[in-house]
């Protein structure tokens, strides 16, 4: 009984990482750069653009009103999620409406979550009260029930696995969130964490019951689930059997050897990692990739973790497919790439800077500038590049985008 008790805890705890790896990739520093750091530098002047945004009155399009609160204390990153929201709902019917508030700092946000309920929290993990891991730790556990997905300048992938891990429905950089990405990982971390709770639900009234129940559960799992003992398969669910096309039959035969479904490239990996787990030590997700009986390559993330399983250790490894994911990368690179590539062509000189230092420079604008490269162009200050007649208008309209308000063109 107490075995079984075990398996439902783990299933429960792992459930979490079943569907959270980032649905879009990260993308280049040059990519994710803010719209209103993209400069325009023509011979004799400098004029710095960026579209104005009037937003008119967005129209009720859905019955569904998502409560949403934001603890960013950037006025300009707060504007933008805003606008972007906004926007999203006017443009796409299908879109529900959502209910924004904002909080500056995590103590008047954490006093917002104490008095009303939200259907999702919106953090940036760097505000003046609080900074990184801490900050989603104090919110989740001042209110564990709304989802959190983490909005953040940092691209640190620990930090991000580790908030997941934590109990984060998704992490999100700043800069590379489109209206359509931010409106689906706010949906899906809603319906995760609904799911959750339902699973949670259900396992309590189940706990304490046979194995066959444990079994139940993982065979409703969108991911692959099995259980391996000293280098044995005993149990594989039914998406193990649909992705990779063995039988449980051959899963469970003695002398199925799980390596042998593991890329070549992966295989020193996963012999260490299971190394590890036989010296009673836990193993963190990590990458790797799989080969299915038909010879076509799955690129996957496993969850693996040590259990009690009939008196003995075993491994309860839970696997979620990302091969969609991987393809989504590499056809981002090559996007990137194409766009670098025009960017470095461009006769027009095009650059990108923040708070008065400069970030990127093109072939172009160096030209412009007489210099040879962008370590020497870099060295200083972005208002010295500027004619003096020029300098303190520049240094406006640099100050008014900091804040997130529009300039004139």
């Amino acid at each position: 009984m107490a075995e079984n008790k075990r398996l439902f805890e783990l299933l429960a705890s792992d459930i979490r990482g079943w569907n959270k790896w980032p649905a879009q990739p990260r993308r280049s520093p040059l990519s994710k750069a803010h719209p209103q750091n993209l400069c325009q530098y023509p011979i004799g002047d400098v004029l710095l653009q960026r579209p104005s945004q009037n937003l008119s009155e967005v129209r009720d399009m859905s019955d569904k009103i998502i409560r949403i609160l934001l603890i960013e204390n950037n006025p300009g990153d707060a504007r933008s999620i805003r606008e972007t929201l906004a926007d999203t709902t006017m443009t796409d019917p299908a879109t529900p409406s959502f209910d924004l508030t904002r909080a500056r700092r995590l103590s008047s946000g954490l006093k917002r979550l104490a008095k009303g309920r939200f259907d999702v929290l919106l953090l940036d993990l760097s505000l003046p009260d609080s900074q990184g891991l801490d900050t989603f730790v104090k919110a989740h556990d001042r209110a564990p029930e709304t989802p959190v997905v983490i909005l953040s300048d940092s691209e640190d992938r620990r930090l991000a696995l580790e908030a997941m891990r934590q109990g984060a429905q998704d992490y999100l950089v700043k800069g590379e969130v489109s209206g359509g990405l931010l409106v689906r990982a706010i949906q899906y971390a809603i319906e995760r964490r609904q799911a959750e709770e339902a699973l949670r639900k259900r396992i309590e009234r189940e706990l304490g019951e046979s194995e066959e129940k444990f079994r139940t559960l993982a065979e409703q799992s969108p991911n692959m689930i099995f259980i391996n003992r000293r280098g044995r398969v005993l149990y594989a669910n039914k998406r193990c059997e649909e992705i990779m096309g063995y039988t449980r039959e051959e899963f469970y035969s003695a002398d199925f050897d799980f390596v042998a479904i593991t890329a070549p490239e992966y295989v020193d990996l996963v012999k260490a990692r299971f190394a590890q787990h036989m010296r009673g030590k836990d193993v963190e997700p990590y990458e790797y990739a799989l080969i299915t009986k038909d010879g076509e390559r799955i690129e996957a993330i496993i969850t693996p973790r040590l259990i009690d399983y009939e008196g003995e250790s075993a491994i309860l490894g839970i696997v979620t497919d990302i091969t969609e994911r991987k393809r989504a990368e590499e056809a981002l690179r090559e996007s990137e790439e194409r766009y670098r590539r025009l960017i470095e062509q461009s006769l027009m000189g095009i650059g990108i800077s923040h708070r008065n230092h400069v970030l990127f420079a093109n072939p172009a604008l160096l030209r412009m500038f007489g210099y040879d490269s962008l370590e020497e162009f870099a060295r200083i200050p972005l208002l010295d590049h500027i004619a003096p007649a020029s300098r303190d208008r520049i240094a406006s309209q640099m100050a008014r985008l900091a804040q997130g308000e529009p300039i004139e063109s």
